[in-house]
């Protein structure tokens, strides 16, 4: 139980970066991400689909990883992290689709009966995303102009790396968020692109003396066929306050997911801006 707990708290983790970060450009770490940028050429269009590996780093040993698949013509979105837990690993899945996200953690299939949990979520537009993704310099003025300072661009082949810092950024938090955050940090903003100015990989680093997370993301093929696998309806059991109540209690640090885990609390996530 104690596991499942722990896996939760990960993918809401997981989804609060990635819903802050969707409207940010970011890039990766990896010097050489999707092998060259000629191989991730879009030609002048958005891309139709995105395939994304990525990390998650909180400054320790471990590391969770995962991979994205993204269908942008469909609007629908699926991922796997795997999470080191003690001397083992689990790999839980996210799919968001029908407007509806779906969480499938193995270890709460003997409380479920079902390897799949649900909860209403509208799915934001991924259009948008497409478009960044596609040409993404158009907005580093617009970082500059929010206090972030540019450093000298790295180039590595068809790819050049552009950096963004900010000493003081500040983190906007909703009232009704009921995690504790560090209001001032340090921010790091990467981005690297293609030989057409497309996304090559994203990567964002949060620091502050309390807490230090990077989420690293690197962008494998565009526009290749991608299986968002919306689980069958006989494989998913609703979320309900009775089900999240007995994996997770009411109190302390599974008491705050329960919260979270509602359509009202996972707007709210994507309400949290960094400045």
């Amino acid at each position: 139980m104690k596991s499942s707990k722990r896996a939760l708290a990960i993918i809401l983790a997981v989804v609060a970066l990635l819903l802050t970060a969707t409207g940010v450009v970011i890039a990766a770490t990896d010097s050489n991400p999707g092998g060259s940028g000629d191989a991730l050429a879009l030609h002048g269009k958005p891309p139709t689909s995105a395939v994304i590996n990525y990390t998650l780093s909180t400054g320790q040993a471990e590391q969770m990883t995962g991979t994205l698949n993204v269908d942008f013509t469909k609007n629908e979105a699926s991922g796997t992290l795997s999470i080191p837990i003690g001397l083992s690993t689990t790999t839980v899945g996210v799919v968001l689709a029908n407007d509806h996200l779906y969480l499938g953690v193995p270890s709460l299939s003997s409380v479920l009966h079902t390897p799949w949990v649900s909860m209403p979520y509208a799915t934001p537009s991924l259009f948008g995303l497409s478009l960044e993704m596609a040409a993404p310099k158009l907005d580093f003025s617009l970082l500059t102009s929010k206090g972030f300072t540019a450093l000298a661009p790295e180039h590595n082949g068809s790819l050049t790396t552009y950096t963004f810092t900010k000493s003081a950024a500040h983190l906007s938090t909703p009232a009704n968020v009921p995690l504790k955050l560090p209001h001032r940090l340090q921010l790091a903003i990467s981005v690297t692109l293609g030989s057409e100015g497309q996304i090559a990989g994203l990567s964002i680093t949060l620091s502050s003396p309390s807490a230090h997370v990077e989420l690293a993301m690197t962008v494998v093929s565009y526009n290749t066929k991608v299986d968002v696998g919306v689980p069958p309806t006989r494989d998913v059991s609703p979320l309900t306050q009775k089900i999240k109540k007995t994996i997770l209690g009411t109190t302390g640090a599974g008491g705050q997911i329960n919260q979270l885990l509602t359509p009202q609390g996972l707007a709210a996530l994507g309400q949290i801006h960094l400045n």
